[in-house]
């Protein structure tokens, strides 16, 4: 049964990313009522469409910002409008300062950040008038050094900054702009790096509460800062990390 408090059901969702959290969003969002349509490299997406929402898949690696356009276009042709942007693409090299690429590091902030930029160019001009949700995903990266997170510590760092300044921008066109900053979470996408020279347990030590992230940890918050829940809240970061950053 949809959950008539978080007000989602029918609202039209342009989900880029459906990766470890994507995929769990978008199966939340459908059991909301939710339309989505969905943009991601990958093929095998094992979604159905439930009684509730409806989605669209296009598989597509996003490169430029033509690329990013066309997405919107698409998106609000399927839906016939966007109410709710979700960009959850993300991509890391964990590589020593010294050892950073020029590749790697235009890669990492591509797809970090200048894509993000690029797609929230276009939704926001199908929000005017009516007004949105746009959610992000940062990560507590941006505000811990962890070594061998260079490049991509820079990119969220920037985006929480830029998300800032969209919210500052856009707030009296009703549109919200937050972000997710997840600590490290068990996702098919981390599971080999937790499990590889003891990570697991040692990220365990540094977390007051005792674990790592699981993927509902994320999907509530992401959820409500889609939602008319959320209707007083524009350009925040909220960190969910079981306390890791308060040390």
């Amino acid at each position: 049964m949809t959950n008539q408090w978080l007000g989602l059901a029918n609202k039209r969702v342009l989900l880029v990313g459906a990766g470890g959290f994507g995929s769990e969003i978008a199966r939340a969002l459908l059991d909301e009522g939710s339309q989505i349509y969905i943009v991601d490299k990958q093929t095998n997406l094992d979604l159905e469409s439930s009684s509730l929402g409806k989605f669209g898949f296009e598989s597509r690696e996003l490169t430029n910002q033509e690329d990013c356009l066309a997405i919107v276009e698409n998106a609000a042709e399927f839906l016939g409008g966007l109410d709710i942007f979700i960009y959850a693409l993300g991509v890391n090299n964990r590589v020593s300062i010294d050892k950073i690429t020029t590749e790697d590091y235009r890669r990492i902030h591509l797809i970090n950040l200048e894509l993000g930029l690029w797609l929230a160019q276009g939704v926001h001009h199908k929000m005017i008038g009516r007004g949105g949700k746009m959610v992000f995903f940062s990560s507590v990266s941006a505000f811990l050094a962890h070594p061998n997170h260079g490049a991509y510590a820079a990119s969220k760092g920037a985006l929480n900054q830029l998300l800032r300044v969209m919210a500052i921008e856009w707030a009296k066109k009703g549109i919200h702009v937050n972000a997710v900053a997840p600590g490290y979470a068990v996702t098919p996408l981390t599971q080999k790096y937790l499990e590889r020279d003891n990570h697991y347990a040692e990220l365990v030590s540094r977390v007051p509460a005792g674990r790592l992230a699981r993927i509902q940890d994320v999907v509530g918050p992401v959820l409500f800062l889609s939602s008319n829940r959320s209707d007083y809240v524009t350009g925040q970061t909220i960190i969910i990390d079981g306390g890791r950053t308060l040390d």
